[in-house]
Parts: structure tokens; C-alpha cells; sequence
């Protein structure tokens, strides 16, 4: 084979077998023998195929993408956040497309409509605009508002305040008096 991108039909024609044999090995389907699979995983693995994602989503298979939109990336809480998540959902198989809305409710809504035309399976959105998320919440896909209380809305929240009370109720009940506060 020469340097082109190999397709599942030319590793089938290579190992000897159908096209829908390689798909069930890369889908890891129980229906191949072990010897047929690990001759389907050499040659996968000699020639560094990559199975075409787009064309698995064309067939209604899911796109494992998630989206993430963010107000301001100067907000270092959000790129901590984009580092967490990311290692999260990379852990399940899925990866991340963060966009960054730059605080106009214009580009937050192009990014929505863009990360829909992706067919991500979930976005986790920091919005700006409320007509943004109604928009969002009419297209039936899972999405939570991150950092944000919004009623009517699902959410994840932290609270500073909170927060601060925690550890200040830790730093007192192991003896500390002298407290404060830089931020």
C-alpha cells in the first residue's frame, strides 16, 4: 500500500477478510475470533490506521465530543476547569472542544451552533445571554450552566463565600488566630 490514508476496506483486503469483519474488530465486538482479530490488529497497527470519525458520526454513531463554552479565558478558574474536564472525559473515551465566547452574545451563540453542527453529545456552557441558552434548550441536547444559577436551568456552582467560611472554620478549629484573607 502506498502513503495514502488506508480505509477499513483496504485493511480488510489486507488481512484477508470483510470490511464489516474490521469494523467489529475496532469496535471491539465479541463476534471475531481471537486469531482474526489479532491478524486485523497487526496490520491496523503496522500501517497506524485511525478510523475516520467523521464517517462513524455520518452513520449515526455518536461523535464521543463534548463541547465547552467560556466567557473569558483571563478567568484562570476556566482554564483550570478546561484542564480538569478534559482529563475527565478523555478518561471515557471522549474529547473536548472549548470556545471561548469573549463575552459577546453574538459569538456565544455562533459557538453553540457551531459545536450543534459538530454533533456534540453535551455542552458545558458559562453563557452570557439568556436567550443564548433558550436557544440551546430548544435544540433537546444535554447541556449544564456552569458557574451560574440560573432558574430553570441545570447548573454547577461554586461559592466563594463558602468556600472562604471553610477554611477559615478549619484554620480556627486547628488553632490558628491570626487570619486573613488576600484575594
Amino acid at each position: 500500500m502506498g502513503e495514502k490514508n488506508l480505509t477499513m476496506k483496504d485493511i480488510a483486503k489486507l488481512a484477508g477478510v470483510s470490511q464489516p469483519t474490521v469494523s467489529r474488530v475496532i469496535n471491539k465486538s465479541s463476534k471475531v475470533s481471537k486469531d482474526i482479530e489479532e491478524r486485523v490488529k497487526d496490520i491496523i497497527a503496522k500501517y497506524n490506521f485511525k478510523a475516520n470519525e467523521s464517517a462513524k458520526i455520518l452513520r449515526g454513531n455518536k461523535s464521543k465530543t463534548i463541547g465547552l463554552i467560556v466567557y473569558n479565558f483571563s478567568n484562570y478558574y476556566y482554564l483550570e476547569m478546561v484542564k480538569y474536564v478534559e482529563k475527565e472525559i478523555r478518561k471515557k473515551g471522549y474529547t473536548l472542544i472549548v470556545m471561548n465566547s469573549e463575552n459577546s452574545k453574538e459569538i456565544e451563540l455562533d459557538h453553540i451552533k457551531k459545536l450543534l453542527s459538530k454533533n456534540v453529545e453535551g455542552i458545558l456552557i458559562a453563557p452570557i445571554c439568556i436567550k443564548n441558552l433558550k436557544f440551546l434548550k430548544n435544540k433537546e441536547l444535554p447541556f449544564l450552566v456552569i458557574n451560574r444559577i440560573i432558574e430553570g436551568y441545570s447548573y454547577v456552582s461554586t461559592s466563594l463565600y463558602k468556600g472562604g467560611r471553610i477554611a477559615t472554620e478549619y484554620m480556627v478549629k486547628n488553632g490558628y488566630k491570626d487570619i486573613c484573607f488576600i484575594g
